[in-house]
């Protein structure tokens, strides 16, 4: 339900294009910044960068897990004339450009780490912030095709930034930074100038029950089960697709090509990946709307995606792994982007829409520590197997996004719900 009816509401073309320029620019500095992280690691500490990287990223991916939710739940609660969210776009991003100008100046690993983990808070209260808008201010008949905007940002972003690590990198490193940090101020403003805003209303709650609901962190099962199916839907299909990150490992250990080589056509191959999952992302949020569905495209999706994670599990050439990193892709733009337009559908009606949304992302990035943290003992599973441990390891996971098929079962589709 659209929280700010009759109040301040952002048309829907400059909520878009809000939402893509603010939400890409926001990338761009950030996701740049992380993943130059190992570069800047080892001309800090050259001799111990491989422990001091994975105690850093550990610590933020940590942060990243409650700073999410922490800052949707501050958002909806912003009662400053400038806007709940527009507060936290224009804060989060210049505290984010101002560490990472630091983070180019810095020399100490101490020094690294805590503007690290500082860049993983405040920008999460801007990731916070530019997702609650697609419930706050989007229409409901609208939804699939924001989100599909959305999920185009992040794929936008880290291309951008490629860009500039490539061209900017090697010749100036602080001007590198110093780019990233005006970029982010950049999109900031311009996504605030497009956006109206309201502040929170003050919460006088009729009832003991509402004040009860609204104090709970996560809402009940009992009153919006819808709600936690979807998040363990998001969940299940993270977890599932989670072995991408392990398929050039897979190909230099199982099919014996040199590093270099998987190289060369993994940049490639993820980079036209990226793109289709992009475009797909876009697409499937605008065919969600038209036909006032969104549950069949997730299922095909997913389909797609399991019969891709087991392809990476039975390829016996790299030409069998390149569709599956295709395909998987492209079915992982669909499923993301209706996925987002389900999960507005299925918030509670409390006001929260920031702190629920920002749990549903906790959702989304959980796996992504996971994953890493059972990987070694599931290969290790797999040498006692007859398939043997990546064909075992891919198989478990296909498990997984065949789980986020079960539970989006009980989800009611558009127009059916109770």
């Amino acid at each position: 339900m659209n929280e700010n009816t009759d109040k301040n509401i952002t048309p829907f073309k400059n909520l878009s294009w809000a939402l893509f320029i603010g939400s890409t620019c926001m990338w761009t500095a950030f996701m740049t910044t992380v993943m130059q992280l190992t570069l800047k690691m080892v001309s800090v500490d050259p001799s111990g960068y491989t422990k001091s990287y994975g105690l850093v990223t550990s610590i933020g991916a940590l942060i990243s897990l409650i700073a999410n939710p922490l800052g949707g739940f501050i958002g909806d609660r912003t009662r400053a004339k400038f806007g709940k969210r527009r507060t936290w776009i224009l804060i989060g991003s210049i505290l984010g450009s101002i560490l990472i100008v630091l983070m180019g100046v810095s020399t100490q690993i101490w020094q690294v780490a805590t503007i690290f983990v500082l860049l993983q808070l405040v920008y999460n209260f801007v990731v916070a912030a530019f997702t609650a808008l697609i419930p706050d201010q989007c229409p409901e008949e609208k939804r699939g095709t924001l989100s599909g905007i959305n999920g185009m940002t992040l794929v936008a972003g880290v291309m951008i930034g490629n860009v500039f690590v490539h061209f900017v990198w090697n010749h100036s490193q602080l001007g590198f930074y110093i780019i990233l940090a005006a970029i982010g101020i950049i999109g900031a403003l311009i996504s605030v100038y497009l956006l109206k805003d309201n502040p929170a209303e003050a919460r006088k709650d009729s009832s003991e029950a509402e004040i009860k609901d609204r104090g709970q962190i996560y809402p009940s099962f009992k009153k919006y089960p819808s709600f936690t199916w979807a998040l363990l839907v998001k969940f299940f299909y993270a977890l599932g697709t989670g072995g991408a990150s392990y398929i050039t490992i897979m190909l230099i250990n199982r099919m014996h090509l040199s590093s270099a080589y998987v190289a060369s056509v993994f940049s490639i191959v993820t980079m036209i990946a990226t793109v289709l999952s992009a475009l797909t992302s876009y697409a499937g949020g605008i065919l969600s709307d038209k036909f006032k569905k969104q549950k069949i495209f997730m299922y095909v999706a997913a389909l797609i995606a399991m019969f891709g994670t087991l392809m990476y599990a039975f390829s016996n050439n790299i030409i069998m792994v390149i569709v599956a990193i295709i395909i998987t892709n492209m079915a992982g733009g669909i499923f993301n982007a209706v996925d987002s337009a389900l999960v507005t559908r299925v918030l509670p009606p409390d006001g929260d829409n920031g702190k629920n949304f920002g749990i549903m992302n906790v959702a989304n990035s959980l796996p992504q520590t996971i994953v890493p943290a059972i990987a070694p003992m599931l290969l290790q599973l797999g040498t006692k197997t007859a398939m043997g441990q990546w064909p075992f390891f891919y198989v478990v996971l296909a498990i997984g996004v065949s789980l986020s098929l079960i539970c989006l079962k009980p989800i009611p589709d558009i127009g059916k719900e109770s």
